[in-house]
């Protein structure tokens, strides 16, 4: 199946990164091609240095097929546009109940991922501007406007209490843990809102 709107990595932004998403093409030699939740479609290379895992356990390359949901660890690091997976999860399959599966598989590996590269080593702070469904616009003291890609696994607090989104008000006073995303756009990891951030 010939891919017409393969979207590479950008030179710019961290060497590593994590990628998530549905594994469209999968050739056991040594590459594949994933489409993530933003419906990008990247590819990457694969080695014997490569690990698959599946439920905390190594597996095989002969046990990973198109279809499966995955979040690959990868290095953007060498010639623009290309990558290799330093570790591959295989978190579920496209043929099972998709959306909870997904979202059950991500919340069970969050903690392992987050251990090995911490989530957020961006923070934010300042007034809401604007939010829609997929956007944060922040108006922060010292670096002006900041817009961030709010993500489905994005996690929102008010006064120390799980919320949602709905927290997202205009001129709301917000704490924000960011990060880069696999594109270089800033991602909200945490929105917390609550009198914890209010001036003393």
């Amino acid at each position: 199946m010939a891919l017409t709107a393969l979207a590479l990595f950008a030179h710019e932004g961290p060497p590593m990164a994590i990628v998530r998403g549905e594994l469209l093409q999968w050739d056991p030699a040594g590459s594949f091609h994933l489409s993530t939740r933003t419906r990008q479609v990247m590819g990457c290379r694969f080695d014997a240095d490569t690990y698959f895992v599946r439920d905390g356990k190594k597996i095989p390359i002969e046990e990973v097929r198109a279809g499966n949901i995955v979040e690959a660890i990868v290095d953007r690091r060498g010639a623009p546009g290309q990558c290799r997976a330093v570790t591959v999860y295989i978190l579920a399959s496209i043929r099972v109940e998709l959306t909870a599966e997904y979202r059950r598989a991500l919340n069970a590996q969050r903690h392992l991922l987050d251990h090995i590269f911490p989530r957020g080593r961006l923070t934010f702070a300042g007034l809401v501007l604007e939010s829609g469904p997929d956007h944060l616009v922040l108006k922060t003291r010292g670096e002006g406007k900041k817009t961030l890609r709010l993500r489905e696994d994005t996690r929102y607090t008010l006064d120390g209490v799980p919320a949602d989104a709905s927290i997202l008000e205009v001129n709301a006073r917000v704490f924000v843990r960011a990060g880069e995303g696999i594109d270089g756009k800033l991602e909200a990891y945490q929105v917390i809102r609550g009198q914890i951030l209010t001036p003393r």
